[in-house]
């Protein structure tokens, strides 16, 4: 019987202390140091700077999105530095001081405050900056920032805002409103707001310009080798008309003939006159002449044409 009891207990006992909430789960790993990694956004570290706080013998790794082109720091000596694609390495050369550092990628300036000190013992550190956002093409590299970023879950200041409850002003049953039929409420009728009439002013076509619109007089004299063409030009619309004179077209009965421009272009105002001449180093019978002059936005008008006797310069 006391055989019996003293299995029992055991028995009991051994129960209890598997179903105890307070055994431990899993022993902690004596091998295993502490957290070594920090985070940050890379949004951060573009309007803010990372404090890294290096002593001699330490190893920090900073793991940036994209590769590192180059690593600056404001003062030599103080620093060492190994890059290796997306990863750099640094290393305390002095034990005292605070220095800027900044990590340039292709697209990117990330800013660090290194804050040096003497040797704690050595150790590793491991920095990891969030890629969340796509870098900006046309990102400016900022003046150095005066704030400092803080990781990726670090507690910030909150603001608790306190109010004051007023409790409700109790209202006896007797005095209570009541609550009146759908039948008989009255609906107050909320007037409506007077339309407001805003003015829209047309939007009118572009005066077109007038067409153009000359007259033409020709005579051509010869002294048998060479032919001088003159022309008398009269405006007779309303506005400005251009004439060219290197786009005149002269044929004759041996077909296109060209000619020298002394004027080029010629620009006639309404009812004005010009006087002009262009000559041939030919002396044809007649020539026929076609003229377009235009306007001033380049649109052509009614097209000058005609047929000119040449006439022979006769000797005193």
């Amino acid at each position: 019987m006391k055989k019996f009891l003293l299995t029992a207990a055991l028995l009991g006992l051994s129960l209890a202390s598997a179903q105890s909430p307070d055994a431990p789960a899993n022993a902690s790993n004596p091998y295993l140091g502490g957290n070594i990694t920090r985070e940050y956004r890379a949004s951060d570290l573009k309007n803010s700077y990372g404090i890294l706080d290096v002593a001699v013998g330490e190893i920090w790794v900073l793991n940036l999105p994209d590769d590192v082109t180059d690593v600056v720091t404001s003062r030599e000596g103080v620093l060492q530095f190994n890059q290796r694609g997306p990863r750099v390495v640094v290393g305390a050369l002095a034990s005292s001081g605070s220095y800027p550092m900044l990590v340039m990628t292709a697209d990117s300036v990330y800013f660090f405050q290194v804050r040096l000190s003497a040797s704690r013992g050595g150790g590793v550190r491991n920095v990891v900056v969030r890629g969340d956002e796509a870098p900006s093409q046309d990102q400016a590299i900022p003046g150095f920032p005066s704030t400092a970023a803080q990781p990726v879950g670090a507690a910030s200041p909150s603001t608790t805002v306190s109010q004051t409850m007023r409790p409700a002003a109790l209202v006896p049953a007797a005095q209570a409103p009541k609550a009146s039929s759908p039948a008989t409420a009255a609906v107050q009728a909320t007037a409506p707001a007077p339309a407001v009439t805003v003015p829209v002013q047309g939007v009118s076509a572009p005066q077109k310009a007038p067409q153009a619109q000359v007259k033409v007089e020709w005579r051509a004299l010869t002294n048998g080798a060479q032919t001088m063409l003159y022309y008398r030009a009269t405006n007779t619309g309303s506005g400005d008309v251009l004439l060219d004179e290197q786009a005149l077209t002269l044929t004759g009965p041996e077909g296109a003939l060209t000619h020298t421009a002394p004027l080029g272009l010629v620009q006639l105002s309404a009812n004005k006159t010009a006087y002009g001449q262009v000559a041939l180093d030919v002396a044809p019978a007649s020539l026929n002449v076609l003229w377009s002059p235009t306007n001033i936005w380049g649109e052509r008008g009614p097209v000058v044409s005609g047929t000119v006797t040449v006439e022979a310069l006769k000797a005193n």
